[in-house]
């Protein structure tokens, strides 16, 4: 459960800069700097189809697709007496005296 709301927290404060590609008219044009991903001048007569630039303004920044729906995962156990005890967030003591644990999944949808 920890593990999952910890992935959760990192995605919901992941921020991917904003990717631009370059096409060949745009380089030859002079339109961008010329500038690749790598960092290194683009060659004006060669295709430039596979160059990027990565725009490093936090604004400009977004959230990964998909990270609205990461869901919500909550494990119980159910002890091992009468009436039936379920304990959320067990310890390691209350899982070894547990019947069974129960893990359930919840997106912001609830699927």
């Amino acid at each position: 459960d920890i593990c999952a709301m910890v992935m959760r927290a990192a995605l919901q404060h992941t921020k991917l800069p904003k990717i631009t590609p370059i096409s060949g008219s745009d380089v030859s044009s002079g339109k961008t700097d010329g500038t690749s991903i790598s960092g290194e001048k683009a060659n004006k007569s060669s295709s430039a189809t596979s160059d990027l630039t990565v725009d490093g303004d936090i604004v400009h920044a977004t959230l990964p697709p998909g990270v609205e729906h990461c869901p919500i995962i909550v494990t119980t156990n159910v002890m091992k007496c009468r009436p039936t005890v379920m304990v959320l967030d067990a310890t390691k003591e209350e899982e070894a005296c547990s019947s069974c644990q129960v893990s359930v999944a919840v997106d912001p949808q609830q699927r």
